[in-house]
């Protein structure tokens, strides 16, 4: 068989592989763009601490805890969500 007879009888095998491949990548893409929101956003929180003290007077531990069960939730309900 000719080099292009075997891609010929592979594609004929999986007719669908290009859009296989098309969906991996968009899949991988959604992840990847999750992902690096998720960490925009503890970013942003963090940079915010200072202001959280300032407005609402509260503690550095206090500011802590209240960031801390923030971003507890906002991990267990990405999860959660898929």
């Amino acid at each position: 068989m000719l080099d292009s007879d075997k891609l010929l009888a592979r594609q004929m095998q999986n007719p669908f592989r290009h859009r296989q491949n098309a969906s991996v990548a968009l899949i991988t893409l959604t992840v990847m763009l999750g992902t690096i929101m998720a960490i925009i956003d503890s970013t942003i929180v963090n940079v915010a601490i200072a202001k959280f003290q300032v407005v609402f007077g509260a503690s550095t531990d206090a500011v802590q805890w209240v960031i801390t069960g923030y971003l507890l939730s906002f991990a267990i309900m990405l999860a959660a969500s898929g």
